[in-house]
């Protein structure tokens, strides 16, 4: 893909090819705003919100960055809000930057945005979704509003525009992710006579996870993905019961954290409980509307030992008044 591009040749010749053959295109990206980073040299890192350990997003339609993960809004930014530094350089692709050079591109075409951004009036959702089922409407972009539960039959081409955009995450579910939108939004081609063409971009193409994504191959993603849990003890081969503590001082998060995991270690190694201790550790996303989160998990072949566990020590947990301490059983969401 040519610098400052979202759309590579493949894919942008197949479109012309698709909707001048009569069909229509559906183009997959999970990432909203127009500018995904806003990078400062200096920092030599992305600009973040000072609630979140999140960077920020440039929305071009409202003028102002914005966090995803809380209500942080600011109007475009000159300068660095960690350092001061002026001169910041707005990267990434978000599906407003995708729409931008999709009507650049396909000018005699009609285009149309499905996001969270784009939909926030009443009835604009089933009102562009009739739109397109009528024909009205030659490519359609989005984000997960899209993937899911659409049955369009003139639909000839899917693009999956950065099928990367969920895999490198720090969360152990990141594969499953991934390869579930992948398949969700392939699905939507193909439902007619004319049948209809996947076109995946991705920087991984020899990723087991994408190519299985991109074939709808379930059973050998099913496998592979099967062995990598069982091999390092998480489910369904195991149960997991993530601790996370919070409070607005990492110093104190911190030190919470480790008293608590010393806590368990300790009746662990007493009462010869099967069960791991993992941590305790930063939270993937360590800063969350200006609370810092630490975290640790107990992992065990059944969830008999956790409960016994946990029975054993909570009586005897007491937390600075500042930290709040929640559990999470078999979590969704490593974050």
């Amino acid at each position: 893909i040519a610098r400052g591009r979202s759309l590579g040749r493949a894919l942008e010749s197949s479109i012309r090819r698709a909707v001048g053959d009569g069909g229509q295109v559906i183009l997959f990206l999970n990432l909203r705003g127009f500018s995904t980073t806003l990078w400062c040299s200096n920092c030599s890192s992305g600009v973040k919100c000072p609630a979140c350990d999140v960077t920020l997003t440039w929305h071009k339609d409202r003028q102002r960055v914005l966090c995803h993960s809380c209500e942080f809004s600011a109007p475009q930014l000159r300068e660095c809000l960690q350092c001061g530094t002026p001169g910041l350089r707005y990267l990434g692709a978000g599906t407003q930057r995708l729409e931008e050079e999709v009507r650049s591109r396909f000018r005699e075409y009609t285009v149309a945005r499905m996001d969270s951004d784009s939909m926030r009036k009443p009835g604009s959702h089933d009102a562009t979704l009739d739109e397109f089922r009528h024909g009205r409407i030659d490519i359609l972009l989005g984000t997960q509003m899209i993937a899911k539960g659409l049955d369009f039959p003139n639909v000839t081409l899917v693009g999956v525009v950065d099928a990367d955009s969920l895999l490198h995450q720090p969360d152990m579910r990141a594969a499953e992710r991934t390869f579930q939108l992948i398949a969700q939004v392939a699905g939507r081609t193909g439902r007619g006579e004319k049948g209809g063409r996947v076109i995946v971009q991705t920087s991984c193409p020899d990723d087991p996870v994408i190519r299985a994504a991109a074939r709808h191959d379930f059973y050998g993603f099913a496998k592979l993905e099967l062995g990598n849990r069982r091999e390092l003890g998480l489910p369904p081969f195991a149960h997991l019961a993530r601790i996370i503590l919070r409070g607005p001082v990492e110093e104190t998060v911190q030190s919470e954290a480790r008293r608590i995991a010393g806590q368990f270690r300790e009746a662990i190694e007493s009462s010869g409980a099967d069960v791991k201790l993992v941590g305790p550790a930063p939270a993937p996303l360590l800063k969350l509307r200006r609370q810092y989160r630490y975290h640790c998990r107990l992992q065990a072949d059944g969830f008999e030992p956790i409960r016994e566990l946990w029975l054993r020590v909570s009586p005897e947990l007491k937390l600075d008044a500042d930290v709040e301490l929640t559990i999470d059983v078999d979590p969704l969401d490593m974050r």
